[in-house]
């Protein structure tokens, strides 16, 4: 019959075996205190940082008002791109081998030594970033690097030293991309000064064909005579108009004033009419030229304008390319830990001898039952025997 097994009879178990448990807990601590001692210690170094945003772009500056065209922009790198960086497998080979870490993680015998190293590092290595914001928009504002070893000072050096390999692989990506830039902007630069060439001489040839060297000046100089002559036409006019009060039509003077009168309207006319080209262009056809002669210029200046900001973009790209300079701010650089991270010797401690006893108190357990059963139920205790004994085959 199946008998719960009560507090009772827990307590009267302990203080029957009370002294062996005495004295297994005081061996039980001597032992966990030399796994604490023997474990070996790791030490962390830790390393801040502030990555940089990427530049405003020329686009965002002049919405913002700036007016300073500049389509190279700041940083090509992201803020999470550095951290991408400091995750590859190029930085991570090449702190591997400065550091010489296959055999410092006794790696060397093994089938594939770097992959392992890669491996073990990856848990040596802790990247971690300090996020701000709300509202679904969140920024990071600094980078924290922490490097666990054995040794204190290498853990510093390896952190300081993955920090400069990062800045210097950003300086190498970015100089790729305004060397890239600088092609690209002398692309565009030979393709501009070959549009502003066409646009120069067609509108020479416009200047040649129709006579239009100073636009403004030979319009005034048309309006300028049709003004005269019209100023006359209606003198002559108002002269006519007198002496045909007081003259009669044979008169020779009012004949005379009636021919000026005549060619003037004509001069007028052609002065106002007249297509063909010459210095002084008729009214109309001036300002037809003056309309094709503003957009041939227009075509011009647009080009000028545009070779000059690529040129001025060329020098930026220039200076940034050959600049060796990161835009990376450190903060705290890493330094040898004065404190070890783990083991921690309490936890070690309580943990061995808090399994040792859970072992030994089942282990004791077990075995008074086993007698119990042996001298109570020896029936039952063959039972529990035959159904742990493996089947054997016929």
């Amino acid at each position: 019959m199946h008998k719960d097994i009560s507090l009772l009879e827990f307590v009267t178990f302990f203080l029957r075996h009370l002294k062996t448990l005495s004295i297994h807990f005081v061996i039980a601590v001597v032992a966990a205190v030399a796994i604490s001692l023997v474990l070996p210690k790791t030490f962390e170094s830790a390393l801040v940082f502030l990555p940089p945003g990427s530049g405003e772009s020329g686009l965002s500056a002049l919405i913002g008002g700036k007016f300073d065209l500049d389509i190279l922009g700041g940083s090509k790198l992201s803020k999470r791109q550095y951290m991408t960086i400091l995750n590859s497998r190029e930085l991570r080979e090449d702190l591997i081998r400065k550091f010489d870490l296959v055999n410092v993680y006794e790696l060397a015998k093994s089938p594939c030594p770097m992959d392992m190293a890669l491996r073990r590092l990856k848990r040596q290595v802790s990247i971690l970033d300090e996020v701000e914001g709300g509202l679904g928009i969140s920024d990071i504002v600094s980078v924290e690097l922490r490097v666990r070893d054995k040794s204190p000072k290498r853990a510093s050096e390896m952190a300081n030293y993955l920090f400069r390999s990062m800045e210097a692989k950003s300086m190498d990506l970015s100089k790729i991309e305004y060397e890239r830039m600088l092609g690209f902007l002398r692309a565009q630069g030979q393709e501009c000064d070959t549009t502003l060439a066409i646009a120069r001489r067609q509108l020479k040839e416009f200047q040649i064909a129709n006579k239009i060297y100073d636009v403004s000046s030979q319009v005034s100089m048309a309006m300028e005579a049709v003004g005269r002559t019209q100023a006359e036409l209606l003198t002559l006019q108002k002269q006519q108009a007198f002496l045909g009060r007081h003259s009669t039509r044979e008169s020779g003077e009012l004949r005379e004033i009636d021919e000026r009168i005549e060619i003037l309207k004509a001069k007028g006319s052609e002065l106002e009419n007249k297509m063909t080209v010459d210095v002084i262009p008729g009214l109309k056809l001036s300002l037809t030229l003056a309309g094709n002669y503003v957009d041939l210029l227009k075509e011009v200046e647009t080009y000028v304008q545009v070779r000059a900001v690529l040129r001025q973009q060329e020098e930026m790209a220039k200076i940034r390319s050959s600049v060796n300079y990161s835009p990376v701010a450190l903060v705290d650089a890493a330094r040898p830990a004065e404190w070890k991270l783990k083991p921690r010797r309490s936890f070690v401690v309580i943990g061995v001898v808090s399994f040792y006893f859970c072992v030994l108190v089942s282990f004791l357990f077990a075995r008074e039952r086993y007698l119990h059963l042996k001298q109570t139920a020896p029936d039952k205790l063959a039972a529990i025997r035959r159904a742990l004994r493996p089947s054997r085959s016929v």
